[in-house]
């Protein structure tokens, strides 16, 4: 091999061993605090977070700590709204897969107004499929156990009934 070739080699390893690292590694997130990581599969952790170098933990309940790899998590945020909004930022293209997608996503953890937004969507262009009458059932189900519109919804104590009694005393 020429003295130029063997240069040239070296320099196209050199920028390979760049570009893999910069793949191989993965910034944490900037959020540090009290909150939620939203990861890469869509679950989401609750806890007090803290990041050091490509790595995130979440304390959770007081005691025990969750170890991850940055590469996993998707974003960290104070709110539940919060990753919802990053979420809903991130769609490039709106189509019913991103719908049922976050209408599912905010009925797992409680975001009812946004599902409830989502699922108006699919009624409107996909209530003919069989994943909307699942949709509807987790919804409703949903919203009947949600304690907020149980307690809106929540019978009230009938009001006094006043009835007259005729006199046959006559």
């Amino acid at each position: 091999m020429s003295p130029r070739t063997q240069a040239l080699f070296g320099a196209a390893l050199l920028v390979s061993a760049v570009c893999v690292s910069a793949i191989a590694y993965a910034e944490p997130p900037k959020y540090q605090g009290q909150g939620f990581v939203l990861l890469e599969n869509g679950r989401v952790i609750e806890g007090r977070i803290t990041s050091h170098r490509d790595r995130v933990n979440v304390v959770v309940d007081g005691n025990s700590t969750i170890n991850i790899d940055a590469k996993q998590v998707a974003f960290a945020g104070p709110s539940l709204e919060s990753l919802y909004q990053n979420q809903r930022s991130s769609v490039r293209q709106w189509g019913t897969g991103e719908h049922w997608h976050l209408a599912h996503w905010c009925i797992q953890y409680g975001l009812l107004d946004h599902a409830i937004e989502h699922y108006e969507y699919l009624e409107k262009n996909a209530s003919d499929s069989p994943r909307f009458k699942q949709l509807e059932h987790l919804l409703r189900e949903s919203l009947l156990t949600n304690e907020k519109v149980r307690s809106a919804i929540k019978p009230q104590a009938p009001d006094t009934v006043v009835t007259q009694t005729k006199d046959n005393s006559q």
